[in-house]
């Protein structure tokens, strides 16, 4: 697949509950860029997935995401990554399909450090993860996480595993986008979103 020729496309990645969504909206309010989540494909590769190219998408299609979420942390880590490495060249494929103005931010936790030089021709890239404390207060907040493992033997354990997972991932993401040399701005509450708009503002020299 021949990458689009596309100018100023931002890309911001991350790990869960570290305003990924919210920067971006802000910035394209700001500068007139249009917004495309990651996440809003992630359902139907899932019922995509091959039970023999894609294992660990196939097992989310395949079993309640309540027991998936009550496995043991350290299982929950590792498929985690596995996932969104399997799930690369549909993202990738829906991506170039649909990413068709200049003018973009394209955001979500699977836009992995060792893989998106691979989308677009785009120097600006950036990564948000979440302090622990920041990411169990909002998690806590959002009905819909507890909605999802009401059926689970112990949903306060899936839950606290849960967060554990996505504690670890945001490790793991900033080791990585570090490792490749893209900044990482690491989430506790203290700042508005503005300060935090601005200072990518002024990292990737926006302007409208």
């Amino acid at each position: 697949m021949n990458k689009p020729k596309l100018k100023n496309i931002i890309l911001v990645g991350g790990s869960p509950c570290a305003g990924k969504s919210t920067m971006s909206e802000y910035l394209a309010n700001k500068f007139g860029y249009k917004v495309i989540k990651v996440d809003d494909y992630m359902g139907a590769h899932i019922n995509e997935s091959d039970e023999y190219l894609h294992p660990i998408l196939y097992k989310w299609k395949t079993n309640p995401w309540y027991n998936l979420f009550s496995q043991e942390v350290e299982v929950q880590f590792i498929e985690e990554i596995e996932f969104y490495y399997e799930e690369w060249e549909m993202l990738k494929r829906d991506l170039y399909n649909d990413v068709t103005e200049d003018g973009t931010i394209i955001e979500g936790c699977a836009l992995l450090p060792s893989k998106v030089k691979d989308l677009f021709d785009t120097d600006k890239i950036i990564y948000m993860v979440p302090t622990e404390e920041f990411q169990k207060e909002k998690y806590a907040l959002r009905s819909w996480a507890h909605q999802i493992l009401k059926d689970a033997e112990d949903p306060k354990k899936a839950f606290n595993n849960w967060m554990k997972r996505d504690i670890k991932y945001a490790k793991y993401i900033s080791k990585e986008a570090e490792k490749f040399n893209y900044p990482v701005i690491e989430i506790d509450g203290s700042e508005s979103i503005e300060r935090l708009a601005n200072k990518v503002i002024k990292m990737f020299n926006l302007s409208k």
